[in-house]
């Protein structure tokens, strides 16, 4: 028994924020049916590194799916939708506001066709507004919410964060509406249409520091609790030039930390100011005379407040992902041509069993990833 066994969701989405959502809902059990296009279907089938024939990002954000190719632009492709649409209960879209309805599948219309389906539409802007209609990316949506000017050193152009946190927080927060909006169509029999914006998924990430907007002050860029301005949360180089981190916010692993180090300080040192200028160096000249494992065992073990940096040869995640199977070593969702096997024909026996153990209307050749 899984929390969404029973629940089939349509998966129109490519790349990482739609996908990374189905997934999720997949993983809690329910059924993933991923539609693509029959030009180049999702882009990253083409991304390298490849992983038999296609992107390991592919595999990674697709195992658990089915897969089937269908032309919505075609009139064929669009009749054979509106037939499939009424057996699932979730259909996930990431175009651009409007391309559904210039298709003649407006959201509206999807709901004539299955009143009970909950359509979950993700957009970098969301659906109204006047940037409804720009294109963007994962970097634009940041950059908007605040984040990027907060990224990086004071004396230096923001950084780019090494990281999708839009698309994957876009994703998280359409899994939460999902969620919701099963729960309401069970009180109220009714699908819904929610209406998620990747923008509007990052604004929380900066709470704490753009927080000082509220008090009439401009954060700066490097110079803030969380973002480089203490010498307690930042990163260091020891004397084997391997990278560790150093976070201790609370004075009490801070103390121990500093006691252990032999670096003398006060509370102020959880204070940005001028004052972290000098205090950085001293925990860079402590810390830069041990090498990274004794490094890790000065530490007592009660403080947990130093780490070595993940190198990118052993990615401290992997390890419980592929106990997870989150591995490589998925088979890749094979891409089927959908169109011929839902026209409308006298099933077979073995359609009929299908069907009567509730099996989707699809051909039986898609095969799970």
């Amino acid at each position: 028994m899984t929390p969404l066994g029973g629940i089939r969701v349509l998966d129109l989405t490519r790349l990482l924020p739609g996908p990374f959502a189905t997934l999720v809902l997949s993983d809690l059990g329910a059924q993933v049916d991923k539609l693509e296009d029959p030009n180049m279907g999702d882009y990253t089938r083409h991304a390298p590194p490849m992983v038999g024939n296609a992107g390991a990002a592919f595999h990674a954000l697709n195992r658990g799916k089915r897969s089937a190719v269908l032309d919505l632009k075609s009139e064929r492709g669009r009749a054979v939708f509106e037939r499939i649409v009424p057996h699932y209960d979730v259909l996930f879209e990431q175009f651009r506001p409007g391309v559904l309805a210039r298709l003649g599948l407006a959201h509206e219309r999807l709901l004539e066709l299955h009143p009970k389906l909950v359509v979950c539409a993700l957009t970098g802007y969301g659906q109204t507004g006047p940037l409804r209609d720009r294109a963007g990316h994962d970097l634009n949506y940041l950059a908007r919410a605040g984040l990027v000017g907060l990224a990086g050193p004071a004396d230096q152009k923001p950084a780019i964060p090494p990281f999708q946190l839009a698309d994957v927080s876009g994703g998280l927060w359409s899994v939460i509406a999902i969620l919701a909006a099963l729960r309401e169509r069970e009180q109220t029999g009714k699908g819904s249409i929610l209406d998620i914006a990747m923008l509007d998924s990052v604004i929380p990430f900066a709470t704490i520091g753009l927080s000082k907007l509220l008090g009439g002050e401009l954060p700066a860029r490097g110079g803030e609790l969380l973002s480089g301005g203490i010498a307690a949360y930042d990163t260091y180089l020891t004397a084997d030039q391997q990278v560790v981190t150093l976070g201790a916010l609370e004075p009490k692993f801070l103390m121990k930390f500093c006691a252990h180090a032999g670096i003398e300080v006060d509370l102020s040192v959880l204070l940005p100011g001028p004052h972290q200028a000098e205090l950085k160096a001293r925990f860079s000249r402590a810390i830069a005379g041990k090498t990274a494992p004794s490094g890790r065992r000065s530490t007592p073990s009660t403080t947990s407040a130093s780490s070595p940096r993940c190198a990118r040869t052993k990615s401290c995640p992997t390890r419980r992902w592929s106990h997870g199977g989150c591995s490589s070593r998925a088979r890749p969702a094979r891409a089927r041509c959908v169109t011929t096997a839902l026209r409308s024909r006298q099933p077979t026996s073995s359609r009929r069993r299908r069907r009567a153990r509730g099996s989707t209307p699809t051909r039986s050749s898609a095969r799970r990833a």
